[in-house]
């Protein structure tokens, strides 16, 4: 039986130039709030979208990008700071059904997803004991994030299957755990993630042995303990024995 351990930490800087721009698909657009409404170059949006109208006033109505159902937004203090677009393509990053690749060794393929709630009590019970360990140490509490989870079961369940262990994706698009929250639709200030995996343990023991390996490695430790972070996701992956754990926090 063994344990394995890995940690990144990703810090997003926001400058007061910065409170003036809006995130459209990644990319930085200045805005101008008029009458309370976020106001975008139209240009701007042509350059991102090249089937935006390019006739018309020079500047748009952020709103008007909000009418499409496949538009995630992010608010903060009632502004929109982040608009995405996740296409059906964007959405199989986070779903290996259909291109699972097969798992290494004779062992069967037992990658279910989280979302099928077959890892549920695993999920809570690491946020569960995690906020019991930041409570002892005077640190408020993380909260759940459903976006968080999608990222860090994207990146277990591609980890079971591909069978690797790094923090580090060979998927393009979603190389570093800060391209895989930013996909999930997180815009965030700072972000990290702590990574474990697990072979030959009950799966009723894993959440423990994750905070306790967690909290006994000083890298993780500081990013389980981190007042910075103010929310969490768990994601769960397996292949035959072999469990991959990845949690990961963020402050918005």
């Amino acid at each position: 039986m063994f344990l394995r351990l890995a940690i990144a930490l990703t810090l997003a800087l926001f400058s007061p130039l910065l409170a003036q721009t809006v995130k459209v698909q990644g990319q930085d657009v200045e805005y101008k709030l008029l009458n309370g409404r976020q106001m975008v170059p139209r240009k701007a949006l042509a350059k991102i979208f090249p089937g935006f109208p390019q006739e018309g006033s020079e500047t748009v109505d952020l709103a008007v990008l909000l009418d499409d159902p496949n538009a995630r937004v992010m608010r903060r203090n009632g502004l929109i700071v982040s608009v995405r677009y996740y296409s059906s393509n964007m959405a199989r990053m986070y779903s290996l059904a259909g291109e699972k690749a097969q798992p290494r060794g004779d062992a069967p393929n037992s990658t279910t997803p989280v979302s099928s709630g077959g890892y549920r009590v695993i999920m809570d019970e690491i946020v569960r004991l995690s906020n019991l360990e930041r409570e002892a140490h005077g640190v408020p509490p993380l909260t759940a994030d459903p976006l968080l989870e999608k990222a860090a079961t994207g990146h277990s369940e591609e980890m079971a299957a591909l069978g690797y262990f790094s923090h580090t994706s060979p998927t393009a698009g979603r190389e570093t755990p800060s391209d895989r929250i930013r996909l999930a639709g997180v815009d965030f200030r700072a972000s990290g993630e702590n990574i474990a995996s697990f072979t030959g343990h009950a799966e009723s023991t894993l959440a423990e042995k994750a905070v306790r390996g967690w909290m006994n490695s000083p890298p993780h430790r500081k990013n389980l303990l981190s007042p910075m972070f103010t929310h969490v996701g768990i994601g769960v992956g397996r292949n035959g024995e072999k469990y991959t754990l990845t949690q990961n926090f963020a402050s918005y």
